[in-house]
């Protein structure tokens, strides 16, 4: 039953029998084997708390559930303001915006990837940012929209002044050249200060 006391499906086991009640007679799903039930097309007036009750000698509750109604998010706003050098080099004022949540900051392309978050309740707003791009993630509990933004796309100069970057690695591989080296040189100087010590006691 709901919280106004509504029945929603009676069950009996000798005989057994199963009885939805209106207005959930077309919209219910009752398994007589798990007891588990199912409802369709909710609406949210269906919202609420539901009980579970056996009848006997006395009516005793043995589950409760509180029931929420979500609708799907709407697709967020992914606002890119560039202003691009020669060089290549590229400042960006980003703005995503998701229900009322909104997330604001500035990135440089070839920079490396971090996430900036925003929650209220159960909406999350996620701003990505990539070294190739930029997206903008709302979702709830149900669902969940994106927007993507290229950064390639947004740092591209005027056809008149267009010049192939630098070949060369970005900066996020080689910080990670970079880190892997100085460990694996650490390591061989831990190993060898190890292996002399051993030496020198035998």
């Amino acid at each position: 039953m709901n919280d106004k006391s509504e029945n929603i499906v009676r069950f009996t086991r000798e005989p057994r029998v199963m009885k939805p009640y209106s207005p959930y007679e077309n919209r219910v799903e009752f398994n007589t084997d798990t007891f588990s039930l199912t409802l369709k097309n909710m609406q949210k007036t269906d919202r609420g708390v539901y009980r579970v009750q056996t009848t006997r000698e006395n009516e005793t509750h043995v589950a409760e559930y509180e029931v929420s109604v979500i609708d799907a998010v709407e697709a967020p706003v992914l606002t890119v303001v560039s202003n691009c050098s020669s060089n290549y080099s590229c400042t960006m004022n980003v703005t995503c915006r998701g229900h009322d949540l909104t997330l604001s900051s500035t990135f440089q392309n070839y920079r490396c990837s971090h996430v900036e978050i925003a929650s209220f309740g159960i909406i999350t707003l996620i701003l990505h940012f990539t070294e190739d791009s930029i997206i903008c993630n709302h979702s709830n509990l149900i669902s969940w929209k994106s927007e993507t933004k290229d950064t390639e796309q947004l740092c591209s100069l005027h056809e008149s002044a267009a010049v192939s970057p630098p070949a060369g690695v970005s900066l996020c591989l080689l910080k990670t050249v970079l880190f892997s080296v100085s460990l694996v040189i650490m390591m061989s100087a831990v190993i060898t200060v190890h292996i002399r010590e051993k030496l020198r006691r035998s």
